[in-house]
């Protein structure tokens, strides 16, 4: 079967055989749909696309079928789905059995494959597949921009949500091997250790030689206080959970409260336990506004009013500025300079603030950060 320009072609059924490519998007902005029928291929690729500049723009639709492969010319290795070209190829069943080759093989496009596609793959050897000299493993899923397709775009990759992946060799493989973000994992059942190609928040575990990919579940922390846990995998894996008494603060920024912290935990083992910590910035570069729970006076004015210096401190000096609020203050209060007889704040006068590095976190009525956030005065 060849699909010409624009073309709109469904198979439901049937028997295919060839010595290569059952079916092809010979041209540009065709849809195919494949929903059932068996398919056999005794060289090269069994469903592929053309990748030559300009025949791009191809939909292919896979959710059925039975896809047989195997290779006859030496140096090459037989290919189930050949994407060579800036194409869309969705795969959500089908069967694929490729003897001595890969499952998937994609040098540029859109690749998502979910639901209960199965693709199994034997050989554990390198070949080449369609007119590139660049050789690649028989793996299920391969991406390879080495080839440098045309077609081949920064936005090129390979998702998988789900199916079932089986191979000889590794079931998911990239050429060059450091190209391993041009594959996404976020569900799937595979024969090899994926958690290179794991999306963020997601990790594959393995049972009886099977590894399935799931999402994380991390575990929230508060900023500024020490968590134990028993590895330190779990440890990295936390989120940062804003305390409730900045959540129930109407005035409060939280996207700036969370600005005045790392963005990643430290980690830290200490007595046979690992402890993670949300540690302020060292340096945090802000302006202050004044209180709500004091009288403005709109000239600028306003008394504050927090209590004694934390040790192990970070100073940095900053620009006062009245009638703003820019996020939430730390436990660690103001410098001994800035106290309640000696913080009447004036415009575009600087103040010294000392944040306790590494040190706990609550509400105040005084409020800090990066980005400024408009309150009703008060």
């Amino acid at each position: 079967v060849v699909t010409y320009a624009e073309s709109v072609t469904t198979i439901n059924g049937g028997s295919f055989s060839c010595g290569e490519h059952c079916v092809l998007a010979f041209r540009n902005d065709a849809e195919i749909t494949i929903a059932g029928g068996t398919f056999a291929s005794t060289d090269n690729a069994i469903i592929a696309d053309h990748g030559t500049a300009g025949r791009n723009g191809n939909t292919i639709n896979i959710t059925g079928g039975t896809f047989n492969g195997s290779i006859t010319t030496a140096g090459y290795v037989a290919c189930g789905i050949y994407v060579a070209n800036n194409d869309t190829v969705n795969v959500s069943g089908g069967t694929f059995n490729i003897t001595g080759g890969c499952g998937i093989l994609a040098r540029a496009g859109t690749v998502t494959v979910s639901g209960t596609a199965a693709i199994t793959t034997t050989g554990n050897t390198t070949g080449k597949v369609g007119d590139s000299r660049v050789v690649v493993p028989c793996s299920a899923i391969v991406f390879d921009s080495e080839a440098g397709y045309p077609g081949l775009t920064d936005a090129a990759k390979v998702t998988v949500s789900g199916g079932t992946f089986t191979s000889e060799a590794d079931a998911i493989a990239t050429v060059p091997p450091t190209a391993a973000n041009r594959i996404s994992l976020t569900g799937g059942q595979f024969s090899s250790d994926v958690n290179a190609f794991c999306a963020d928040n997601y990790a594959a575990t393995e049972e009886n030689g099977v590894w399935t990919v799931d999402v994380v579940t991390a575990t929230p922390i508060e900023p500024g206080v020490e968590t134990p846990f028993d590895t330190a995998e779990d440890a990295e894996n936390v989120t940062f959970e804003t305390p409730e008494a900045v959540e129930q603060a109407t005035t409060v920024d939280a996207d700036a409260y969370r600005a005045l912290f790392n963005d990643q935990p430290t980690v830290t083992e200490r007595d046979g336990k690992f402890y993670a910590t949300y540690e302020l910035k060292t340096t945090v570069v802000a302006e202050i506004g004044v209180a709500v729970a004091e009288p403005f006076d709109g000239d600028g004015t306003g008394d504050l009013d927090i209590g004694a210096l934390a040790t192990n401190a970070q100073a940095v000096s900053v620009a006062a500025k009245p009638g703003l609020f820019y996020g939430v203050y730390t436990t660690g209060s103001l410098s001994t300079a800035f106290t309640a007889s000696s913080c009447v704040m004036a415009t575009g006068n600087t103040v010294a603030l000392t944040f306790p590095k590494g040190g706990t976190t609550q509400f105040y009525k005084v409020f800090v950060s990066v980005t400024p956030v408009d309150v009703p005065q008060e």
